[in-house]
């Protein structure tokens, strides 16, 4: 395989690619077939410790699963669409996209975990603390 053909950009602008290779088809959809599995190994860490976690833990697991199931079955289709060698649907475009798509969401990803979620987190724990020390409703004095 040339590797000069990856620096081509009629290479990936292509709209009909030659067809994937059974063992190249394979091998993208067990990558992507992985992204899946992670989905499903977050879900299983969430309701196993769901009681443990905060509010914005919760919902940065739920931003990562939700990357990662839309990341995988979104490549999943694709290595489908070029085993299948459909036009269009099959050009190596759409990897591009796939690419810059899983870049951007890791980027909000990351921002909401090591920017926003500290504070919040930071915020809870001091709410738990001042309520601590508040009566605590329901109970009747008597």
């Amino acid at each position: 395989m040339d590797i000069n053909r990856f620096f081509d950009l009629l290479y990936w602008l292509n709209l009909e690619p030659s067809p994937l290779r059974l063992r190249i088809a394979i091998f993208w959809a067990s990558i992507f077939g992985f992204f899946i599995l992670l989905k499903v190994f977050g879900r299983t860490i969430y309701f196993n410790y769901k009681k443990d976690l905060t509010a914005p833990e919760k919902n940065l697991l739920f931003k990562i699963e939700s990357m990662l199931l839309t990341m995988g079955f979104s490549g999943i289709a694709w290595t489908f669409f070029a085993y299948e060698a459909l036009p269009i649907l099959s050009s190596r475009l759409w990897m591009i996209f796939w690419v810059i798509g899983l870049v951007v969401w890791l980027y909000f990803i990351l921002r909401y975990a090591l920017v926003e979620m500290p504070p919040k987190i930071s915020g809870i724990v001091q709410k738990e603390k001042f309520e601590k020390y508040l009566p605590k409703k329901g109970r009747a004095r008597g």
